[in-house]
Protein backbone atom coordinates (compact mmCIF):
# COMPACT_ATOMS: atom_id res chain seq x y z
CA UNK A 1 0.00 0.00 0.00
CA UNK A 2 2.78 2.44 0.93
CA UNK A 3 2.43 6.09 1.82
CA UNK A 4 -0.16 7.28 -0.69
CA UNK A 5 -0.73 10.42 1.37
CA UNK A 6 1.68 11.72 3.98
CA UNK A 7 2.59 14.67 6.16
CA UNK A 8 5.95 15.59 4.69
CA UNK A 9 6.85 18.59 6.80
CA UNK A 10 5.83 20.72 9.78
CA UNK A 11 7.90 23.89 10.10
CA UNK A 12 8.80 25.62 13.36
CA UNK A 13 6.33 28.37 12.44
CA UNK A 14 3.49 25.85 12.15
CA UNK A 15 3.18 25.26 8.40
CA UNK A 16 2.40 21.61 7.61
CA UNK A 17 2.36 19.92 4.20
CA UNK A 18 0.10 17.05 3.16
CA UNK A 19 1.48 15.40 0.02
CA UNK A 20 -0.37 13.11 -2.39
CA UNK A 21 2.25 10.50 -3.31
CA UNK A 22 0.44 8.40 -5.93
CA UNK A 23 2.02 10.16 -8.88
CA UNK A 24 2.14 7.03 -11.08
CA UNK A 25 -1.68 7.16 -11.03
CA UNK A 26 -1.84 10.97 -11.26
CA UNK A 27 -2.66 10.96 -7.52
CA UNK A 28 -6.09 9.41 -8.17
CA UNK A 29 -7.70 8.33 -4.91
CA UNK A 30 -8.83 4.90 -3.82
CA UNK A 31 -9.93 3.71 -0.37
CA UNK A 32 -6.39 3.42 1.01
CA UNK A 33 -5.68 6.95 -0.23
CA UNK A 34 -8.83 8.27 1.48
CA UNK A 35 -7.95 6.49 4.74
CA UNK A 36 -4.47 8.01 4.77
CA UNK A 37 -5.72 11.45 3.77
CA UNK A 38 -8.31 11.36 6.56
CA UNK A 39 -5.66 10.25 9.05
CA UNK A 40 -3.35 13.13 8.06
CA UNK A 41 -6.19 15.62 8.48
CA UNK A 42 -7.07 14.23 11.93
CA UNK A 43 -3.47 14.31 13.11
CA UNK A 44 -2.94 17.90 12.03
CA UNK A 45 -6.29 18.99 13.44
CA UNK A 46 -5.11 17.80 16.86
CA UNK A 47 -1.76 19.61 16.60
CA UNK A 48 -2.19 23.03 18.21
CA UNK A 49 1.15 24.13 16.78
CA UNK A 50 -0.09 23.91 13.17
CA UNK A 51 -1.52 27.14 11.75
CA UNK A 52 -1.45 26.44 8.00
CA UNK A 53 -1.82 23.23 6.00
CA UNK A 54 -0.55 23.04 2.41
CA UNK A 55 -2.15 20.40 0.16
CA UNK A 56 0.09 19.27 -2.71
CA UNK A 57 0.30 16.56 -5.34
CA UNK A 58 3.58 14.89 -6.31
CA UNK A 59 4.53 14.62 -9.95
CA UNK A 60 2.98 16.27 -13.00
CA UNK A 61 -0.59 16.49 -11.72
CA UNK A 62 -2.27 17.68 -8.54
CA UNK A 63 -5.09 15.12 -8.36
CA UNK A 64 -7.05 13.17 -10.98
CA UNK A 65 -10.17 12.37 -8.96
CA UNK A 66 -11.15 8.78 -8.20
CA UNK A 67 -9.19 5.79 -9.49
CA UNK A 68 -11.45 4.38 -12.21
CA UNK A 69 -10.25 0.80 -11.68
CA UNK A 70 -11.19 1.11 -8.00
CA UNK A 71 -14.60 2.51 -8.98
CA UNK A 72 -15.09 -0.50 -11.23
CA UNK A 73 -14.43 -2.84 -8.29
CA UNK A 74 -16.77 -0.85 -6.03
CA UNK A 75 -19.53 -0.79 -8.66
CA UNK A 76 -19.61 -4.59 -8.65
CA UNK A 77 -20.27 -4.65 -4.88
CA UNK A 78 -23.56 -4.39 -3.00
CA UNK A 79 -25.65 -1.24 -2.69
CA UNK A 80 -24.68 -1.06 0.99
CA UNK A 81 -20.97 -1.19 0.12
CA UNK A 82 -21.40 1.53 -2.50
CA UNK A 83 -23.21 3.67 0.07
CA UNK A 84 -20.33 3.14 2.52
CA UNK A 85 -17.69 4.16 -0.04
CA UNK A 86 -19.60 7.29 -1.08
CA UNK A 87 -20.05 8.23 2.59
CA UNK A 88 -16.35 7.75 3.32
CA UNK A 89 -15.38 9.91 0.34
CA UNK A 90 -17.83 12.65 1.29
CA UNK A 91 -16.77 12.64 4.93
CA UNK A 92 -13.06 12.84 4.06
CA UNK A 93 -13.64 15.96 1.96
CA UNK A 94 -15.94 17.30 4.68
CA UNK A 95 -13.14 16.89 7.24
CA UNK A 96 -10.93 19.07 5.07
CA UNK A 97 -13.67 21.67 4.64
CA UNK A 98 -14.34 21.84 8.40
CA UNK A 99 -10.74 22.26 9.58
CA UNK A 100 -10.24 25.34 11.75
CA UNK A 101 -6.67 25.57 10.41
CA UNK A 102 -6.06 27.58 7.21
CA UNK A 103 -5.77 25.26 4.19
CA UNK A 104 -4.00 26.14 0.95
CA UNK A 105 -4.05 23.94 -2.17
CA UNK A 106 -1.18 24.23 -4.65
CA UNK A 107 -2.29 22.98 -8.06
CA UNK A 108 -0.23 21.95 -11.07
CA UNK A 109 -1.33 19.95 -14.09
CA UNK A 110 -4.71 18.23 -13.90
CA UNK A 111 -7.30 18.65 -11.16
CA UNK A 112 -10.23 16.41 -12.05
CA UNK A 113 -13.47 15.20 -10.47
CA UNK A 114 -12.95 14.83 -6.75
CA UNK A 115 -9.79 16.92 -7.10
CA UNK A 116 -12.09 19.89 -7.66
CA UNK A 117 -13.87 18.88 -4.45
CA UNK A 118 -10.55 18.96 -2.61
CA UNK A 119 -9.61 22.43 -3.83
CA UNK A 120 -13.16 23.72 -3.24
CA UNK A 121 -12.82 22.47 0.36
CA UNK A 122 -9.65 24.53 0.88
CA UNK A 123 -9.57 28.18 1.94
CA UNK A 124 -7.04 29.41 -0.62
CA UNK A 125 -6.05 27.87 -3.95
CA UNK A 126 -2.97 28.74 -6.00
CA UNK A 127 -2.73 27.17 -9.46
CA UNK A 128 -0.27 27.30 -12.31
CA UNK A 129 -1.53 29.01 -15.46
CA UNK A 130 -1.20 25.71 -17.33
CA UNK A 131 -3.44 23.77 -14.94
CA UNK A 132 -6.64 22.12 -16.18
CA UNK A 133 -9.82 21.41 -14.21
CA UNK A 134 -12.98 19.36 -14.72
CA UNK A 135 -15.95 18.19 -12.69
CA UNK A 136 -15.74 15.16 -14.89
CA UNK A 137 -17.99 12.50 -13.31
CA UNK A 138 -20.82 12.91 -15.85
CA UNK A 139 -18.49 11.81 -18.66
CA UNK A 140 -18.49 8.35 -17.09
CA UNK A 141 -22.20 8.14 -16.28
CA UNK A 142 -21.66 9.13 -12.65
CA UNK A 143 -22.40 12.24 -10.59
CA UNK A 144 -20.42 14.61 -8.37
CA UNK A 145 -23.20 15.13 -5.79
CA UNK A 146 -21.01 14.66 -2.72
CA UNK A 147 -18.88 17.72 -3.56
CA UNK A 148 -21.77 19.99 -4.58
CA UNK A 149 -21.85 21.85 -1.21
CA UNK A 150 -18.18 22.81 -1.47
CA UNK A 151 -18.46 23.68 -5.15
CA UNK A 152 -21.47 25.91 -4.52
CA UNK A 153 -19.58 27.65 -1.71
CA UNK A 154 -16.58 28.19 -3.99
CA UNK A 155 -18.06 29.00 -7.40
CA UNK A 156 -21.82 29.42 -6.92
CA UNK A 157 -24.63 27.23 -8.17
CA UNK A 158 -24.65 28.65 -11.72
CA UNK A 159 -21.01 27.75 -12.44
CA UNK A 160 -21.33 24.45 -10.54
CA UNK A 161 -24.26 23.48 -12.76
CA UNK A 162 -22.42 24.40 -15.94
CA UNK A 163 -19.31 22.37 -15.26
CA UNK A 164 -20.94 19.43 -13.44
CA UNK A 165 -23.56 18.99 -16.17
CA UNK A 166 -21.15 19.28 -19.10
CA UNK A 167 -18.15 17.50 -17.54
CA UNK A 168 -15.99 19.72 -19.74
CA UNK A 169 -12.39 20.71 -19.10
CA UNK A 170 -11.76 24.31 -18.12
CA UNK A 171 -8.52 26.23 -17.88
CA UNK A 172 -6.78 27.70 -14.88
CA UNK A 173 -7.82 31.11 -16.17
CA UNK A 174 -11.50 30.11 -16.13
CA UNK A 175 -11.07 28.49 -12.70
CA UNK A 176 -9.71 31.82 -11.46
CA UNK A 177 -12.53 33.81 -13.06
CA UNK A 178 -15.27 31.70 -11.44
CA UNK A 179 -13.60 31.59 -8.02
CA UNK A 180 -12.32 28.02 -7.77
CA UNK A 181 -8.75 29.35 -7.87
CA UNK A 182 -7.65 32.30 -5.72
CA UNK A 183 -4.54 33.20 -7.69
CA UNK A 184 -2.86 32.04 -10.90
CA UNK A 185 0.93 31.86 -11.07
CA UNK A 186 3.42 31.02 -13.77
CA UNK A 187 4.61 27.39 -13.87
CA UNK A 188 7.28 26.71 -11.27
CA UNK A 189 6.35 29.71 -9.10
CA UNK A 190 3.91 28.12 -6.66
CA UNK A 191 6.39 28.06 -3.78
CA UNK A 192 7.36 31.69 -4.20
CA UNK A 193 3.76 32.88 -4.20
CA UNK A 194 2.59 30.67 -1.35
CA UNK A 195 5.49 31.89 0.82
CA UNK A 196 4.11 35.42 0.49
CA UNK A 197 0.63 34.29 1.58
CA UNK A 198 2.07 32.26 4.46
CA UNK A 199 3.92 35.32 5.75
CA UNK A 200 0.71 37.33 5.73
CA UNK A 201 -1.27 34.65 7.57
CA UNK A 202 1.46 34.20 10.19
CA UNK A 203 1.38 37.95 10.85
CA UNK A 204 -2.25 37.69 12.02
CA UNK A 205 -3.40 36.75 15.51
CA UNK A 206 -2.85 33.00 16.05
CA UNK A 207 -6.46 32.38 17.13
CA UNK A 208 -8.22 34.58 14.58
CA UNK A 209 -8.29 32.08 11.72
CA UNK A 210 -10.23 29.46 13.67
CA UNK A 211 -12.89 31.96 14.77
CA UNK A 212 -13.21 33.40 11.26
CA UNK A 213 -13.49 29.94 9.68
CA UNK A 214 -16.13 28.96 12.22
CA UNK A 215 -18.13 32.01 11.11
CA UNK A 216 -17.78 31.16 7.42
CA UNK A 217 -18.86 27.57 8.03
CA UNK A 218 -21.91 28.70 9.99
CA UNK A 219 -23.01 30.78 7.01
CA UNK A 220 -22.70 27.87 4.58
CA UNK A 221 -23.92 25.03 6.81
CA UNK A 222 -27.35 25.04 5.19
CA UNK A 223 -25.90 22.52 2.74
CA UNK A 224 -24.79 20.00 5.39
CA UNK A 225 -28.37 18.88 6.09
CA UNK A 226 -28.58 17.53 2.55
CA UNK A 227 -25.38 15.48 2.68
CA UNK A 228 -27.09 12.12 3.29
CA UNK A 229 -29.30 12.65 0.23
CA UNK A 230 -26.29 13.63 -1.88
CA UNK A 231 -24.39 10.54 -0.74
CA UNK A 232 -27.34 8.31 -1.64
CA UNK A 233 -27.59 9.76 -5.14
CA UNK A 234 -23.83 9.46 -5.62
CA UNK A 235 -23.69 5.77 -4.68
CA UNK A 236 -26.89 4.79 -6.50
CA UNK A 237 -25.73 6.34 -9.77
CA UNK A 238 -22.45 4.40 -9.63
CA UNK A 239 -24.49 1.17 -9.63
CA UNK A 240 -26.43 2.12 -12.77
CA UNK A 241 -25.89 0.50 -16.16
CA UNK A 242 -24.89 3.88 -17.52
CA UNK A 243 -22.08 4.22 -14.97
CA UNK A 244 -20.87 0.68 -15.61
CA UNK A 245 -20.73 1.48 -19.32
CA UNK A 246 -18.83 4.71 -18.65
CA UNK A 247 -16.29 3.02 -16.39
CA UNK A 248 -15.72 0.10 -18.77
CA UNK A 249 -15.38 2.45 -21.75
CA UNK A 250 -12.67 4.42 -19.96
CA UNK A 251 -10.75 1.29 -18.97
CA UNK A 252 -11.03 -0.15 -22.48
CA UNK A 253 -10.20 3.22 -24.07
CA UNK A 254 -13.47 3.16 -26.02
CA UNK A 255 -16.35 5.61 -26.33
CA UNK A 256 -19.48 4.93 -24.24
CA UNK A 257 -22.69 4.20 -26.15
CA UNK A 258 -23.98 7.75 -25.71
CA UNK A 259 -21.08 9.24 -27.65
CA UNK A 260 -20.73 8.99 -31.41
CA UNK A 261 -17.87 11.44 -32.04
Amino acid sequence: MGNLVSITDITVSGVATIMFNRSSFNNAYNEDFLDQFSDCIKRLDLDNHVRIILIRGAGRHFQAGADIQWLKEVSLCSAAENQRVSKKTAETFWQLRNLKTVTIALVQGACMGGGCGIVASCDIVLAETTSVFAISEARFGMVANIIFPQLIDAIGIRHAKRYALTGEDFSGEVASEIGLVSELVEPGNLDQHVDNIICKILSTGPKTSAVSKDGFLALSDKNTKLLDKLIAGHSEKRLSGEALEGIDSFLLKELPFWRND
